[in-house]
């Protein structure tokens, strides 16, 4: 399933997000950041499972966000997401009442609560670092969920 992530082109300090069709790009000043081009191939059956309570860890372009709240039978939404800029750029294209997103490092952000899902979606690249950073954040939320998901792993 597609979806429609309904954004104009914009920018910030440091980020430019623009719509090249049916593609949208943020880009940092000196790299691609992240793209829907491919990126919810990589989700497709796993958030076809995803319900109840979600804690998302990075926004990136909340194409993850949008198609949970579109599709799926999501009570709430908590988004993780270290840098304010990108929450500046991307939060008004994200209007739902069960959403909430926070800035804050996922490696030092204590959770209350317990989720359905936790979606690690902080990764630049896969590798022997990112799987390293991958396991160490499925350890430190161990038992605050029933399901976790990183393009690396599926539990």
């Amino acid at each position: 399933m597609y979806v429609d992530l309904d954004y104009t082109n914009s920018k910030s300090k440091n980020y430019i997000l623009t719509v090249e069709g049916k593609f949208t790009y943020l880009r940092n000043k000196n790299f691609l950041v992240m793209s829907n081009e491919d990126n919810l191939t990589k989700f497709y059956e796993f958030l076809k499972e995803v319900e109840g309570k979600v804690l998302i860890l990075g926004l990136g372009l909340g194409y993850c966000v949008k198609y949970l709240l579109k599709y799926n039978d999501i009570s709430s939404i908590l988004v993780i997401e270290k840098d304010q800029e990108i929450i500046d750029l991307i939060k008004p294209f994200l209007k739902d009442e069960r959403l909430t997103i926070k800035q804050g490092d996922a490696f030092t952000y204590e959770i209350e609560e317990e989720y359905n899902t936790i979606i690690n979606d902080i990764w630049y690249y896969i590798c022997e670092e990112t799987n390293n950073e991958n396991n160490r954040l499925r350890n430190k939320f161990k038992g605050s969920f029933k399901k976790y998901f990183s393009p690396l792993t599926k539990t």
